[in-house]
């Protein structure tokens, strides 16, 4: 097996980040925390044997030992040295220092569940660069569903948008052999499918409204463009939520003509939106009518 060094991504790795960071506005990540809570990225057994967790440490933290054990045995196909390095953007972002997400090792009991939910976040969002830029695009709404929850904003949009430019600067600092040697351990190196597959936490329930909502308004906001810009990402919500409140009223015709006249800015709209309505609503059917 390899043994992959942080200093392999030289000495720029570091500093290339502290102006980023100052640049950056809102706290987003403060949401993502948060949301994470106690299940967090990898809230289950599913990523280690059982001798791996039976060599772990014995007395739990707050933060969890089975999390703490998958990400420094190595477990999720990242040797531990590199994911440090490669979530320093986001420790400095929060005050940590890069030795207390090695302490982690050291002295699992005292782990601080914030620095252990931030590596996690940095897993994830490596599996998310390893996809090539179609991928990304396709994955970006369930990751950011993931990390802020299903009633994200525009202003969590716009903070995840900053996250994601800021850490895939740190993906692209890292060549791909070093990358390549980051991922050399004795367990298979877990894509992004999986590792939003077994999170306890991201549990996707179509039965609570929070998450039907979300999953019924994909098309109109799984759009890079009406992602990056926060004025058609709400007007897209607006929308959204009018189709679903249109969607379950029996009388949908006449509703809709009265509702149509209210969501177009010019007459000139009037046959774009009326389509769009017709193709949520086709939605809505095929997602929760029987």
């Amino acid at each position: 097996m390899n043994s992959w060094h942080a200093d392999d991504l030289g000495a720029d790795f570091d500093a290339e980040f502290d102006a980023e960071f100052d640049a950056l506005h809102g706290d987003g990540l403060s949401d993502l925390a948060g949301h994470a809570g106690d299940g967090a990225v990898f809230g289950t057994a599913e990523f280690y044997d059982e001798a791996t967790l039976n060599a772990g440490p014995t007395a739990p933290s707050s933060a969890g030992s089975d999390r703490i054990d998958a990400l420094v045995s190595g477990a999720t196909g990242v040797q531990f040295a590199a994911l440090v390095a490669f979530t320093q953007p986001l420790l400095e972002r929060y005050g940590f220092a890069q030795h207390e997400a090695y302490d982690l090792a050291a002295a699992p009991e005292d782990a601080d569940d914030t620095v252990v939910t931030l590596l996690e976040t940095a897993r994830l969002l490596w599996a998310f660069f390893s996809l090539d830029r179609a991928g990304r695009d396709a994955q970006r709404t369930t990751l950011l569903t993931h990390c802020y929850g299903p009633d994200a904003d525009a202003e969590a949009w716009e903070d995840f948008a900053d996250l994601l430019s800021v850490m895939e600067d740190a993906w692209e600092s890292m060549s791909a052999a070093t990358r390549e040697d980051a991922e050399a351990t004795d367990a298979a190196t877990l894509s992004f499918d999986t590792l939003i597959d077994t999170t306890a936490d991201s549990a996707f329930d179509p039965g609570r409204e929070c998450d039907a909502r979300a999953l019924f308004a994909l098309p109109l906001l799984d759009d890079p463009a009406v992602q990056a810009d926060p004025t058609r990402f709400e007007a897209a919500l607006h929308r959204a939520d009018a189709y679903w409140t249109l969607a379950q009223q029996t009388d949908r015709a006449d509703r809709l003509a009265a509702l149509l006249p209210t969501l177009a800015s010019s007459p000139a709209e009037l046959p774009a939106l009326h389509a769009e309505a017709q193709q949520m609503l086709a939605r809505y059917d095929d997602l929760f009518n029987d």
